[in-house]
């Protein structure tokens, strides 16, 4: 994807949206790989391309816009993602509408970037997207799956252990069927999975151990 971004940025003209889109598909490269700067940088780049062409489609600045504000999350600027986020989020739901799969992914975002501090309005934000993706895309659909896993980390959050635990197994078995064992969102959930087992055990371990005292 480097090398074809680059090939465009010398043959085409600068403001084609095919440097655009290569800008695009090498920043997601960079944030399955976790390189959450290079993959900002890339995706803000792009988002700026896109602002500047007066002719972009609504959901294309939405697209982008959703995306740099799951970087700017995975960077610990929050206030930042969320601005970017509540942007994404309003183009969608105009022009697309609230049960329209794109306006969930923002949702799920969302979801994420409020995780830590309001875990009950992540789970609210995570339980809306997920019913979105299983009505339009089916329960077997990968996109299905990764609503499952914000779902399940949310419902840890907020100390339903095993519904968490229960909906993550039930995610990994369909992304471990649909992408390859090294695919970053099967080794990251088969990951989460083993330390919420090995945290359930510890924990089963010290409320049966006989007291100190004893």
């Amino acid at each position: 994807q480097r090398r074809c971004l680059r090939l465009r940025q010398q043959q085409l003209d600068p403001t084609s949206p095919d440097i655009t889109a290569s800008m695009q598909a090498l920043a997601q490269i960079h944030f399955a790989r976790d390189e959450f700067f290079e993959a900002s940088q890339l995706h803000q780049q792009a988002l700026q391309r896109i602002l500047a062409n007066r002719q972009s489609a609504p959901m294309h600045r939405a697209a982008a816009l959703n995306a740099v504000g799951q970087c700017l999350h995975r960077l610990g600027l929050d206030a930042d993602a969320h601005r970017q986020l509540r942007r994404a989020r309003v183009l969608f739901s105009i022009h697309l509408g609230e049960r329209h799969p794109d306006t969930a992914s923002v949702w799920l975002n969302l979801a994420e970037l409020h995780l830590q501090k309001r875990p009950a309005y992540a789970l609210a934000l995570a339980r809306k997207a997920h019913t979105v993706f299983k009505d339009r895309l089916g329960a077997g659909h990968p996109q299905t799956a990764v609503s499952e896993v914000c779902l399940a980390r949310c419902l840890h959050a907020s100390g339903k252990m095993q519904a968490a635990t229960q909906m993550l197994r039930q995610a990994l078995d369909v992304l471990a069927s649909a992408l390859s064992k090294r695919h970053p969102l099967v080794r990251g959930t088969r990951v989460l999975m083993k330390q919420w087992l090995d945290q359930a055990s510890a924990h089963s371990s010290l409320a049966t151990a006989p007291p100190a005292w004893a």
